[in-house]
């Protein structure tokens, strides 16, 4: 199966928060969505946040709309090491097909980042963007 511009092993990608860091590397999404997360098996604890860029060079916190706090995508009290996570919309008025095309993880927030003790890694599960785009 092709999704739209991925091939199947595009579907996929590991995202790595390294050891006594607590920000990813780059995530380019193309024209897919994230839709969930495999989290590691280990983990310090930390909300997850994301941050979010429409040029790849120029990462900003992603926050809620109608908030001026970040968008906490997995609380500190729900990181569950070890398995997978969905991606839901902070709330019904939001929509997460609106993500920037280029994401970072972050370990805690930006105001107070959280160092993650040895490298984590994040299998990223990403879906297309348009349901037409889906190709058998």
């Amino acid at each position: 199966m092709i999704l739209g511009n991925l091939t199947p092993s595009e579907c996929t990608q590991t995202l790595s928060i390294l050891i006594n860091q607590s920000l990813s590397g780059i995530l380019d999404t193309v024209d897919a969505m994230l839709v969930a997360l495999i989290q590691p098996a280990a983990w310090t604890a930390a909300a997850l946040t994301l941050q979010g860029s429409v040029d790849g060079s120029t990462f900003f916190p992603i926050t809620y709309y109608a908030a001026a706090a970040q968008f906490q995508w997995i609380g500190a009290a729900n990181f569950a090491p070890g398995t997978l996570q969905l991606i839901r919309a902070p709330s019904q008025d939001s929509n997460i097909d609106s993500l920037p095309r280029y994401l970072k993880l972050r370990s805690g927030t930006d105001a107070a980042p959280v160092n993650q003790l040895v490298q984590r890694d994040f299998i990223c599960i990403l879906h297309p963007r348009h349901p037409w785009d889906l190709k058998q």
